[in-house]
């Protein structure tokens, strides 16, 4: 299989995505666009894709390919869904003592593919610094276990009284799907005063 291909051919079957663009740099092909699929959203470019070849993507993924950040969040994606599928080299990254670097905390996500991880879920909630957490946040969000959900209120009760600013930073937005998602869960309560941190 070639990545840049499949990942191509993906995005141009695409009727919500446009001004598809790709140039060389020095590390290789980088797509960029407008549109498709929102972060939460269930949907994802690479649903499509045969298992081998979602496996042979999602491991390049995790070996360091990068193809543009909006590749990089739709392949966050397929990981969180589909990541059982390479089982081993998932858990190997993700409990790995690795640099935290933006891809790293992308490809986190994987985390969200089986309940397992919840604890390991809950342990970098506790770990890791504002910026560092959007693929973690999609595990969370996918899991959306009782534990995680308590997490995660402590949480974001703490970040906000550490900063008073907190409510302008960009997890504020992170924190308003996590409410719409709640908000639908029967006997989830504990959020409740979280509606306070989003802006008025």
């Amino acid at each position: 299989m070639n990545p840049q291909r499949t990942v191509r051919e993906a995005l141009q079957k695409r009727t919500d995505i446009f001004g598809l663009t790709w140039i060389r740099g020095p590390e290789g092909i980088v797509f960029e666009f407008e549109g498709g699929p929102d972060f939460f959203d269930p949907d994802c470019v690479f649903d499509s894709l045969p298992d081998e070849d979602a496996a042979e993507l999602m491991t390049a993924f995790c070996d360091g390919l990068f193809l543009g950040w909006g590749v990089s969040r739709e392949l966050s994606k397929l990981l969180a869904k589909r990541g059982n599928l390479i089982d081993k080299r998932g858990a190997a990254l993700v409990m790995s003592r690795q640099e935290r670097d933006d891809l790293f905390c992308l490809q986190l996500a994987f985390l969200g593919s089986n309940v397992k991880w919840e604890p390991l879920c809950i342990r970098y909630l506790d770990s890791l610094a504002e910026g560092q957490r959007e693929g973690l946040f999609l595990a969370c969000y996918r899991l959306n276990t009782t534990f995680i959900y308590w997490a995660l209120v402590d949480k974001f009760t703490a970040w906000a009284m550490e900063d008073p600013n907190w409510r302008f930073r960009s997890e504020v937005d992170m924190l308003a799907r996590f409410l719409e998602l709640w908000e639908r869960m029967p006997g989830y309560w504990l959020h409740k005063s979280l509606f306070d941190l989003l802006p008025r």
